[in-house]
Formats: C-alpha cells, structure tokens, sequence
C-alpha cells in the first residue's frame, strides 16, 4: 500500500534529505536560518509550513533551487518519497 503525505511532509522531507546530503547537522542550518531546532525539526517534519521567504533562505543555504524542493512531484501525485520512509533511522 503506497503512503501518501501532504505537501509539508514532501517539502520538509526534501529539506531534510539535502541538508544530510551535504552532512549538515540540523543545529548547523537552524543556526544559520536564525530560528530554533525544535522549528526546523518541525519543518522537516511537515508539522510547520515553510512559507515562501523561509524557503528562499533554506534553499540559498542548502544550495539548491525551489525546483529542486518540489521535484518529487510527477503527475500530479503527492506520494511520499523513499527517503521520508528512511527518514527515522537516518541520523540527524
């Protein structure tokens, strides 16, 4: 049975697997984005929105574009990609 997320998840998720990408640490990025942990673990973890400004200066960060962010997307569909599924067992 495939899982569905919403978009906050998909976004979140995609945030989270670049930062690991680039072996960031969470506290890392949420320092450089002068917000709190606990708000970028809520963010990768789709419990919080990512508005358009935070996710300008997440990407500028991260180095990718707002593409890459919502490149999980075909067809319209919303399905979770492979890497939120991992995403408990991955190291912060």
């Amino acid at each position: 049975m495939e899982k569905f997320c919403s978009v906050d998840q998909i976004v979140g998720g995609r945030i989270r697997l670049r930062r690991i990408q680039l072996h960031m640490e969470r506290a890392a990025l949420a320092e450089a984005l002068a917000i709190p942990d606990s708000r970028l673990r809520a963010l990768e973890a789709g419990r919080e929105r990512v508005g358009a400004e935070m996710l300008y200066r997440i990407c500028r960060h991260l180095t990718v574009s707002a593409q890459y962010i919502f490149a999980p997307w075909v067809d319209d569909s919303l399905k979770c990609a492979e890497v939120s599924m991992r995403e408990k067992s991955s190291v912060d």
